[in-house]
């Protein structure tokens, strides 16, 4: 488990820095085998505003950038066109330093043009793996001239956690942020689970019915309608590629930012996919067979434990989501999991099928089944827009 120092602050509040504070946290079991910077090698690259976008003279491709920075203007050749004039981007000037290369950055010259630095994408910073253009920032969190790695909170340590079977709690931020608080003796900062909630219940959408109460003794559903499909903040994106969470976009990425932060896996079906609409969790059918997410078809067993809609299976419990209900860009409402699973059951499938996720991984260890209904709220909060967003629940 890796938790980044400041996402661990904001629950328990602790001035202490990164090696006093793993120096108390190891003799009370928090196994703290490094104590990393993922950012270390990013260094000088502020925030511009773009001036100008216009054909590079000797190239089909290429289009040259004029940029206002602190202290005056650059041009530079970008390989990609993607910003406009008026918008903010990353510029590594000549000097800087960006994760992806060795070297620093230099003035060159590029098909006849002198380039001064680089505009940078997402995955030049080490934020995501996004390379198809640059980065647009923010305009209301930064400003021209700003240091973009102290202005996205990209300074900071994370503690790479070695997560004993005994220790389940130690899977999630705020289990590890709870022990700190109790080792430093700072008040724990409750989870904020408020959420805009509609008058219609869940079950008005979409019916639950557990068969296999022994396997999944809880199941809680919210229906969240009218998602946006946009990239996570940045800053979400980044606290997922610091604990190695790939960000996808703003719907999957609250689940998994959820998951990471209280330790309770959730999943998310498209809700219009689901026949019925319903949910059912049921024992599978010898030679019952399933499409994970992974694009394998999976032969069932009568072992494992299935979430079905009202004609088929849609995901293997505590393991994998299906193919046929996937999330995806056309996806309008949102019907969000987040149940306890037995422990033995998702360990015994996970093992069969050599299918170990991050989900499973918490599930075989033991989630609190009291948390399934905060972890469900905390994850239905971030997506929402600056406006109100409708959301229903309901639980089995």
């Amino acid at each position: 488990m890796r938790v980044p120092l400041t996402w661990l602050r904001e629950f328990a509040p602790t001035d202490l820095g990164a090696e006093q504070l793993a120096e108390i946290l190891i003799p009370r079991g928090v196994l703290i085998e490094a104590v990393e910077c993922p950012w270390e090698g990013l260094d000088g690259v502020v925030v511009v505003r773009v001036l100008e976008v216009r054909d590079h003279p000797n190239s089909d491709k290429l289009c040259v950038a004029r940029i206002q920075h602190g202290s005056g203007e650059a041009e530079l050749v970008v390989g990609v066109r993607n910003m406009a004039p008026g918008d903010l981007v990353p510029w590594a000037p000549p000097g800087a330093r960006v994760p992806v290369l060795t070297e620093p950055l230099a003035t060159r010259r590029v098909r006849g043009v002198d380039s001064n630095g680089m505009l940078c994408s997402p995955r030049e910073l080490a934020i995501s793996q996004d390379h198809s253009g640059i980065l647009i920032l923010d305009q209301e969190e930064l400003r021209v001239g700003d240091d973009l790695k102290r202005g996205l909170g990209l300074d900071e340590a994370v503690f790479d956690i070695e997560v004993e079977p005994n220790r389940p709690d130690f899977l999630s931020v705020y289990g590890v942020a709870r022990e700190a608080a109790a080792a430093t003796g700072v008040k724990l900062v409750p989870l904020d689970t408020s959420v805009d909630e509609m008058t219609d219940a869940v079950a008005d959408a979409v019916t639950v019915r557990i068969d296999d109460p022994a396997g999944c003794p809880r199941y809680v559903a919210r229906a969240v309608r009218g998602v946006a499909h946009r990239p996570s903040p940045l800053g979400v994106q980044a606290r997922l590629t610091a604990c190695g969470v790939r960000p996808i976009d703003a719907v999957v990425d609250a689940t998994n930012y959820a998951m990471l932060e209280t330790g309770q896996p959730m999943h998310a079906f498209d809700l219009d996919r689901l026949a019925g609409p319903g949910i059912v969790v049921r024992k599978a059918s010898d030679g019952e067979r399933l499409l994970t997410l992974d694009d394998v078809e999976r032969t069932l067993t009568t072992k494992d434990l299935l979430i079905c809609d009202a004609e088929k299976p849609v995901a293997l419990a505590g393991v994998m989501g299906g193919r046929t209900s996937e999330v995806s860009e056309e996806t309008a409402d949102v019907l969000l999991e987040s149940a306890y699973f037995a422990r033995s059951g998702v360990l015994l499938t996970a093992r069969r099928f050599d299918l170990h996720t991050e989900a499973s991984h918490r599930f075989e260890r033991g989630t609190d089944p009291e948390a399934c209904s905060g972890a469900a709220a905390r994850s239905a909060t971030p997506f929402r827009p600056r406006g109100r967003r409708r959301c229903s629940t309901a639980s089995g």
